[in-house]
């Protein structure tokens, strides 16, 4: 009986020692797996090392398009200007042009009478308009050196009447504005096509380039609609569909003048703006700037606030307030910004600061504001 207790036992032990076999087993399996488990976490340690960089990377990338954006806004409003001086030289070059024509005699010669001494054509000017007064001196018995006898000069010119010329520089219109004035354009020239029909232009050209215009103003009013959406293949399409239109109506306003040669009456049935006459630019609305962003500064207590004007041409007020955004009275001016960014400076740490901004017309008059953004000084 004892020995089949033994033998028992012996079995026990032997499955105890199958059993403790297993355990060493599943325990080395356990450290493997925990060695893994702490090979991955160093590793997901790391990548969200990376994680952070890349997204730092891409904010200050972000940040640096911005900056590039609003540089790029500010020459291509400096561009404009530059054109727009270069447009008024040219018509006051043109001006004295026609003045100095109309001063052009064929063949003058001095000649002298007893009581005065004058300049007088030797032929026949069949031209129309009045002449200036013949040039005399002031005494009738003049010796050309006596003292008190002064030369009386040109009477000036009568013509007081400036050329009037249709606009053909449409970037400084806000995005809005662009489609209804190109339809009025269109409209109108579609009704007065017969007068802009001048070789080699022929009235079938004139209308297909009209009718080519109606297509590029549907295309880009549909562009201004999917530009909300401010995904960047929809503001591309915008982008290329406004350079379009401002292309067509550029060459069309060069059109008008050839034909107007400065008659604001036709280039009044143009449907263009127009400056020179009783024409000029209207001070047109814009929109409230949109996309506000705020970001903190490169210094403590500043803050970076970046936005879309409605236009190229634009001085923004940006105001400010640490309290409840509702209350108007609450509001404070923090200055006049050009372009689409502006710096704040001086706030005070752990604020929460709104900030909304609004477009400033040359009648001086303001766009609406746009939606306020807010963040944390710090």
């Amino acid at each position: 009986m004892a020995n089949e207790y033994s033998d028992a036992a012996n079995e026990y032990s032997d499955t105890a020692n199958e059993y403790s076999d297993t355990a060493n087993e599943y325990s080395d399996t356990a450290n493997e797996y925990s060695v893994a488990a702490n090979e991955y976490s160093d590793a997901a340690d790391e990548y969200s090392d990376a994680a952070n960089e890349y997204s730092d990377a891409a904010d200050e990338y972000s940040d640096m398009a911005d900056e590039y954006s609003d540089a790029a806004n500010e020459y291509s409003d400096a561009a404009n200007e530059y054109s727009d001086a270069a447009d008024e030289y040219s018509d006051t070059a043109d001006e004295y042009s026609d003045t100095a024509d109309e001063y052009s005699f064929s063949d003058l010669s001095r000649h002298f009478t007893a009581k005065t001494a004058h300049f007088s054509p030797q032929t026949t000017n069949n031209n129309t308009t009045p002449m200036a007064k013949s040039l005399f001196w002031s005494s009738p018995s003049f010796v050309w050196n006596k003292k008190g006898v002064v030369w009386n000069g040109m009477e000036p010119d009568q013509k007081t009447m400036k050329k009037t010329k249709a606009i053909i520089n449409f970037t400084i219109y806000g995005d809005a504005e662009l489609a209804p004035t190109a339809q009025t354009i269109h409209d109108k020239m579609i009704t007065n096509v017969a007068t802009f029909v001048v070789a080699p232009l022929t009235l079938a050209v004139l209308q297909a380039l009209l009718a080519a215009l109606q297509t590029l103003i549907n295309t880009y009013a549909q562009a201004l609609a999917k530009k909300a959406s401010r995904a960047s293949d929809d503001i591309l399409a915008f982008n290329v569909a406004r350079h379009d239109l401002e292309g067509a109506l550029s060459d069309l306003g060069g059109t008008v003048n050839h034909v107007a040669q400065g008659d604001p009456v036709i280039v009044g049935l143009s449907g263009f703006p127009s400056y020179g006459g009783a024409s000029a630019l209207p001070n047109a609305t814009r929109q409230a700037p949109d996309n506000l962003r705020l970001a903190h500064g490169d210094l403590s207590t500043t803050v970076k606030a970046h936005y879309h004007p409605d236009g190229q041409h634009t001085m923004n007020e940006v105001q400010t307030t640490t309290g409840d955004p509702n209350n108007e009275a609450g509001w404070v001016t923090a200055g006049f910004f050009g372009g689409g960014k502006a710096l704040l400076t001086g706030l005070t740490v752990g604020t929460t600061l709104w900030v909304r901004v609004r477009t400033r017309l040359s009648n001086n008059t303001f766009s609406p504001w746009s939606d306020p953004a807010k963040i944390t000084v710090i």
